[in-house]
């Protein structure tokens, strides 16, 4: 079986967030910077009240390269930033980075 069919994604919407945190911690959450209703960075802060950085990988996917953002980002308990577009191995190599490990079986 592919890699992929073995990893669970989990797709947060803003309005039952802590209630799908209640039930159900994700393995690893992607954000990017920049969303809607609340910013990768705001997400972040609201994921870090919860776990920390070792409990919940957090990686952050951005169009923006300005080290101000970035830095914002790490300060908010962001685990890994990548610069879109990015490649497969950008985003295994980040994953890896993060601890994450995908199961196999």
């Amino acid at each position: 079986m592919a890699l992929n069919t073995h990893i669970k994604i989990q797709i947060l919407k803003i309005t039952p967030f802590s209630t799908i945190l209640e039930k159900d911690k994700p393995a690893i959450v992607f954000t990017d910077l920049n969303m809607p209703v609340m910013t990768g960075i705001e997400l972040t802060s609201k994921l870090r009240e919860r776990f920390d950085l070792n409990e919940l990988p957090i990686i952050m996917v951005t169009t923006q390269s300005e080290g101000a953002d970035h830095e914002a980002a790490f300060k908010a308990g962001v685990n890994k930033v990548i610069n879109k577009p990015f490649s497969a191995d950008q985003l295994a190599d980040a994953m890896q980075l993060v601890g994450f490990e995908a199961r196999t079986d």
